[in-house]
This record gives structure tokens, C-alpha cells and sequence, in this order.
């Protein structure tokens, strides 16, 4: 599902990064690599995507939560954030990166950013 979500995103003309496995996976490409947006699956195969969530909101970088679950189910403190609930389509994918990269936009940013896709682990 994440290589899935990276070809739809880079059909767009969007340059992505990932899919990426962990959240510590995460921490070290935005250190190398700054995305104008994220999107972060709740639960990866090696964790959850709170750290990373946490770097990002430091950072200032704009991101959206992917899950299975319920927004309730999320920690209250991201309940707020943009949210794409499973299975979601491809207009909500796009509409969801596009909102997020304008909240976001920077100088740098023209047509194109880098995003994190979720790991999609959860999906069975």
C-alpha cells in the first residue's frame, strides 16, 4: 500500500520519500532530507509514528495521521491534526498532501515536495 501511495504521490509530481519503516527511520531522513510535508502511518512494523510526529512538529513540517483506527484511538494531542482514515481513496490522498504542503509552503517548495507515505503495515 505505501509503494502504492509513492507512485500515486510521484504521478502527481510530488518527490517522495520513503516508504520509511520506523519512526527513528523517519527522524534521520528529515535530518538529511526536509519534506514540506509528511504523512505518518499510526502504527509501523517496527513501532508506532509518535517520535517522528513529535520531530516533525518541532521542525514546523506539516503532516497528516494514516490509519486503520479510529481518531479516537489516536493520542489526544493529535487528534487535531489532518487525518486520512482506511481505505481512503486517491482524490483524498491527493487532497490531503496538497492541503498539508500549502499550510506548509515554504520558499523552496514550488510544484513539487518531499513527503513521508506510511509504512501501511497494519493493513491485513
Amino acid at each position: 500500500m505505501a509503494t502504492y501511495m509513492a507512485a500515486i504521490l510521484t504521478d502527481a509530481g510530488y518527490h517522495v520519500l520513503g516508504p520509511l519503516h520506523s519512526s527513528t527511520d523517519g527522524i534521520e531522513a528529515i535530518s538529511t532530507f526536509r519534506p514540506d510535508a509528511a504523512l505518518l502511518d499510526v502504527r509501523l512494523a517496527r513501532g508506532t509514528s509518535l517520535l517522528l510526529a513529535e520531530e516533525l512538529e518541532r521542525q514546523n513540517i506539516p503532516f497528516a495521521l494514516v490509519s486503520g483506527a479510529t481518531r479516537r484511538m489516536i493520542a489526544a494531542r493529535y487528534r487535531n491534526r489532518p487525518f486520512l482514515a482506511k481505505p481512503f481513496g486517491t482524490g483524498e490522498l491527493l487532497e490531503t498532501v496538497g492541503a498539508l504542503v500549502h499550510s506548509g509552503a515554504r520558499s523552496s517548495c514550488k510544484s513539487a515536495c518531499r513527503g513521508l507515505p506510511y509504512d501501511g503495515s497494519d493493513l491485513q
